[in-house]
């Protein structure tokens, strides 16, 4: 079988599972639930749950990429440090910034505020880190809205 992406790098770092965040080791513990049950199972039913723990693996990873980024040495695979390289250097070539309050403000605005995606929210320019399941910025709260995907609500401060 397929040694999965989150389970390298955490073998890679040493990592344990009390490392993370009660979110994570829930995803990791789901997805050792999977991995026990996908020995059981034949045919489409094992092919099914394979795709599933491909994409929980992706997600297991990210998350615990943006948890540990700031302590690991090893947390860039080779393509992604690519990819995270370009969009950096054109950011820093733009004059000026709006401030990720006033991104939310033109988001809430335009009636954008159920299940925006961290990469929606990244590509129009929030710097605040997109991990956890309540996110205070300035006026507005971001609110974690799925467990297996990372999206948010948005919700206005009284």
């Amino acid at each position: 079988m397929k040694i999965f992406l989150h389970k390298r790098f955490i073998q890679n770092n040493h990592l344990n599972i009390s490392d993370f965040s009660q979110p994570v080791q829930t995803k990791l513990s789901i997805f050792d639930k999977y991995l026990d049950k996908h020995d059981k199972l034949k045919g489409d039913e094992q092919t099914e749950l394979y795709y599933k723990m491909e994409e929980l693996d992706h997600e297991i990873l990210q998350d615990i990429l943006n948890e540990m980024e700031h302590q690991l040495e090893n947390n860039d695979l080779p393509d992604e440090e690519e990819k995270k390289e370009a969009p950096t250097a054109s950011k820093k070539a733009a004059p000026s910034r709006l401030s990720d309050e006033q991104i939310l403000d033109s988001l809430w605005t335009a009636g954008n505020t159920k299940e925006l995606g961290r990469s929606f929210l990244k590509g129009h320019g929030i710097q605040h880190p997109l991990s956890g399941w309540v996110i205070r910025i300035g006026k507005y709260t971001l609110y974690r809205a799925a467990v297996f995907r990372i999206v948010f609500n948005l919700k206005k401060n009284k």
